[in-house]
């Protein structure tokens, strides 16, 4: 075997041919040491590749496909990370939506949908400006006046005041300092090329335009052919045509004078066209003071900025309607009358304004100017075409591409309209129907349609009436108490609780002139109480799971809805926020004592189960005639579960003597116990917490879409950090829960060790034998995920919630990439706990491929081997000297060995850096790699690791 050593060596030396990146293409590269190689690109981390194995190589155009499908999901990461702001987080978490989970590019299109439908209903977005440390923000921008400016631009179009959006004010302001007032030949250069009056455009012009000289002088004048003169000659000769100029002037809307004159000459004298848009810019920039003040600057860079754009690309003389505001302008206008008395009796040009109100709706109006097509001007036909397209990408991105799409999102429009109107019906429709709603015989388009006619008739005959949900005007409340004073005393004389629930249902049958029963009150109040439960479910998230689920909520009745919901299980990621959000409430309120926040503990976590199992805990207790308290249910609970819990509830939390199951979740209370204050911080915080993830995780791209996993924040940011996953402190605090997995007879052992560890350090020494190896990881995970579950609700810190939920998205995210043979494990490295990576390959290129990483505090080594026909092949890379000698050290012990069939008969070890390490050779030349038993490499990382 041939050990090839050159500590000198460093891969960023390798001169390499540049390449379209993203496919399997390679080329061939030179080292002084290795001789020729071939070097891997792209390492086939996407699904389009895996599915092409054993097909024909890709084209040019399956590389751009593949390129462009790249950028745009890293364009939509960029967007969400510069515009998401703690207010479109709360819009998004009161819709039901988690935003870690979603698909980023679902993300913008929901947010781009709620920040419509409040311009849309008039509301303002307004981001929260008292979190922000004014002296700070100064301090980063050098300016107490820019800082202000920023607070408020940025609030105007709720984009967050980050770091980096920050710093990229910081950048535009530093070139803004830079201008000065233009020269003509500035002018020229911009107008002469159709340059907008960027902050970069006006910098460019000042760089550029000094050099720009005047064209040969013509005269040009619209709705006139060719040109008039050879050359501009004198103010006589500008005579002759001032009336084709005035013309024009007059066209732009503005007002022929001497100023406008003499700009219209000036335009000719130049060698540009005397056009309207011309004459008119020109006006503008000879009005035009540089630098800009602090409050222009900021205007013009925000309005690209909510649009995820460059903030120098922003024209000063635009108006200031965002890009939402306009959406929803257009939208109105060609939903309105207007457009119809335009056209007339064109009955062709009635069909085709039909059928654009058919397809437009506001959001599509955002995907089209986000794409810079012009809504206003385009030809009808072309705007239809362009309508259609950017509905079915919307219809595709929240319903994917396969079935019908666009009616699935005609359905889930129809089923947000509906259920936005419930809560305003009359009350009193539920009195009339209370018999039918229970029995299922009601859609809930019927009771829709049925409720707005009652509306009408109310609001025909000037009745005032008591809504479904909201909450009544204040002098229709005093008008109701009056009306029902004596409710009470009905109760009273019925021997009835008197609570809002029972007070409700006799209202409601008192408007109906429905006889006052215990029977019609109970069923009244069960009719009310299936609607609201209903109605409160169905958030938008909600809806567009269920028309996912292939279930139409229109058509079913309250009934099937609720059975619907009643079927859903709870995520652990919805469990584990809520129990987040609810510790974070704990630590922020500072008038508790320590006993008392661990008794607000023990309630949650006992509530939690009580949920958990239906109140199959109460059940049991009335079944033995105990009594239902909190510590009678603390005993049951504890009894029947499959772990037990440090509930510490204490005698003096006090008794329940009755527990009545009103349909709101654990989540919602304790939601509605939150301080507007602490609801606020907390999304601050959640919202830069996300920002940050999006900002880092671009690398991770490549692995989310090889395994097919959702392009989500939390998958993203879980994959960047998954070599972090088994570090030594999550190793040591696993010790305990194991050892209980084991005295009840759990299936996990530690056959090489009698200490009891969760992770088992030596499971890499199984990789000798493949299945088994694979049998032990995956019961690891497991184990390990089980372990994160139970620990997050132990947990009595906020952040140690947060940290037990990145170690289960990370054992997700190792578990999914484990189906395409990708391993992390933890090994002992001498004295030093490491990390090792193991990545087999088995797709059509690279089959017979193994890349082994492994990194500590001290060392990162990245072992790569191939099986060629001249056997086994490797490159060995250390990042620094010491890492290197354990390399040569390792190639010394493998020397010579066989796996097999296969003998080592090369390894190159040299140093370099962590760029380096996904630059492996997939042959020497053509048709030499080689496939090998995929159990054979699995000895050979043993091989290596064991050499280590």
């Amino acid at each position: 075997m041939k050990i090839i050593f050159d500590d000198k060596i460093n891969l960023d030396d390798v001169t390499r041919k540049s390449i379209p990146s993203g496919g399997n293409q390679t080329k061939t590269v030179k080292t002084e040491a290795q001789g020729s190689v071939r070097l891997s690109l792209g390492e086939n981390r996407n699904p389009f590749l895996k599915e092409r194995e054993g097909k024909k190589p890709l084209t040019e155009e399956d590389i751009t496909f593949l390129n462009e499908n790249q950028k745009s999901v890293l364009d939509y990461m960029t967007v969400m990370s510069h515009t998401l702001s703690d207010e479109d987080y709360k819009r998004l978490s009161e819709d039901g939506f988690s935003i870690g989970s979603m698909h980023v590019e679902e993300t913008v299109t929901i947010v781009d949908k709620i920040k419509a439908e409040l311009v849309k209903s008039g509301k303002v977005i307004k981001g929260y400006t008292d979190t922000i440390d004014m002296d700070k923000l100064t301090e980063a921008l050098g300016s107490e006046t820019l800082a202000a400016a920023v607070v408020q631009g940025f609030t105007d179009v709720d984009i967050p005041v980050n770091p980096e959006n920050v710093q990229t004010i910081k950048s535009c302001a530093d070139l803004n300092s830079r201008l000065t007032d233009l020269t003509d030949a500035n002018k020229r250069y911009l107008l002469d090329f159709g340059y907008e009056a960027s902050v970069w455009n006006l910098y460019m012009s000042e760089t550029m335009g000094r050099n720009w000289s005047a064209g040969a002088p013509r005269y040009f004048a619209e709705n006139i052919k060719g040109y008039l003169s050879e050359n501009a000659g004198t103010d006589a000769d500008f005579g002759q045509i001032i009336d084709q100029a005035s013309k024009v002037i007059t066209n732009a809307g503005l007002e022929v004078n001497d100023e406008t004159l003499k700009d219209a000459k000036w335009i000719l004298d130049n060698g540009l066209e005397l056009t309207e848009k011309n004459i008119k810019y020109l006006g503008q920039l000879n009005e035009l003071k540089l630098p800009l003040d602090d409050k222009t600057l900021v205007q013009i860079a925000t309005k690209p900025m909510a649009q995820g754009q460059s903030v120098s690309t922003g024209n000063i003389f635009d108006d200031r309607e965002t890009i939402y505001e306009k959406a929803v302008r257009i939208d109105e206008y060609y939903h309105s009358d207007l457009p119809f008395e335009k056209i007339g009796d064109n009955l062709a040009a009635r069909r085709q304004l039909e059928e654009v109100r058919l397809h437009m709706t506001a959001d599509v109006n955002v995907k089209l100017l986000k794409s810079n097509f012009s809504i206003d001007t385009a030809p009808m036909e072309e705007l239809i075409e362009a309508l259609k397209k950017a509905e079915s990408e919307i219809a595709s991105t929240l319903f994917g591409a396969e079935g019908d799409s666009v009616a699935k999102l005609k359905t889930y429009e129809n089923t947000l309209s509906v259920v936005s109107e419930l809560p305003g019906i009359p009350v009193s429709m539920v009195g009339r129907y209370a018999t039918v709603i229970s029995s299922g015989e009601m859609s809930l388009t019927k009771f829709h349609s049925v409720g707005q006619a009652l509306r009408k008739n109310y609001e025909s005959a000037q009745e005032s009436y008591e809504t479904l949900m909201t909450a009544p005007r204040g002098d229709l409340g005093d008008s109701i108490r009056k009306a029902f004073r004596n409710v009470d005393d009905i109760l009273a004389d019925l021997k009835l609780d008197i609570n809002e629930a029972n007070e409700r249902s006799i209202r409601i049958l008192g408007y109906n002139q429905i006889e006052i029963t215990e029977e019609n009150i109970d069923k009244v109040k069960e009719a009310y109480s299936l609607v609201k439960n209903v109605v409160e479910k169905m958030t938008p998230a909600s809806v567009l799971k269920m028309i996912r689920d292939n279930v139409n909520p229109l058509e079913k009745s309250f009934e099937e809805l609720n059975n619907y919901f009643d079927k859903l299980d709870t995520s652990y990621l919805d469990d584990s926020e809520a129990y987040s959000r609810f510790l974070y409430r704990l630590e922020k309120t500072g008038e508790i004592t320590a006993e008392e926040k661990d008794s607000f503990i023990g309630v949650y976590r006992l509530l939690r189960q009580l949920e958990k199992t239906d109140g199959a805990a109460v059940g049991a207790l009335v079944n033995m005639n105990a009594k239902v308290d909190f510590k009678n249910l603390y005993t049951a609970l504890k009894s029947t579960r499959h772990k037990n819990m440090d509930m510490r509830v204490t005698d003096e939390i006090g008794l329940v003597s009755e527990i009545v199951r009103n349909g709101d979740s654990i989540a919602s209370q304790i939601n509605s116990a939150f301080t507007k204050e602490v609801q606020r911080e907390y999304r601050t915080e959640e919202t830069t917490d996300f920002n940050e993830k999006m900002v880092f995780a671009k690398s991770a791209y490549d692995l989310i879409k090889e395994n097919d996993l959702t392009l989500s924040p939390d998958n993203l940011y879980a994959v960047t950090e998954i070599e972090n996953l088994f570090n030594g402190n999550f190793l040591e605090n696993t010790n305990e829960f194991l050892k209980d997995e084991k005295e009840k007879g759990e299936n996990f052992e530690n056959a090489d060790s009698e200490e009891t560890v969760l992770y088992d350090l030596s499971l890499w020494q199984a990789l000798g034998e493949k299945e088994d190896f694979q049998a032990k990881y995956a019961s690891c995970l497991e184990a390990a995920t089980e372990f994160v579950e139970e620990k997050t609700f132990e947990s009595e810190k906020h952040m140690d919630v947060k940290q037990m939920q990145l170690f289960h998205k990370q054992l997700y995210v190792a578990k999914a990439i484990s189906r395409a043979e990708e391993y992390v494990v933890p090994m002992y490295m001498g004295e030093k706990l490491s990390k090792v990576h193991l990545t087999f390959q088995r797709d059509q290129v690279n089959a017979g491929n193994v890349k082994i990483k492994v990194s500590n505090d001290d060392m990162d080594l990245t072992a790569m081997f191939k099986v060629t026909t001249n056997g086994l092949e490797a490159l060995f890379v250390g990042n620094n000297e010491n890492a290197v000698m354990k390399l040569k050290k390792a190639a010394d012990n493998l020397n010579d060995k066989t796996f097999g069939d296969i003998k080592v008969e090369r390894i190159s070890v040299v140093q370099g850096g962590a760029t380096e390490n996904n630059r492996f050779f997939a042959g020497t030349k053509d048709g030499d790699s080689q496939k090998a038993d995929n159990s054979e490499l699995y000895q050979v990382a043993k091989a290596f690791l064991q050499a280590l």
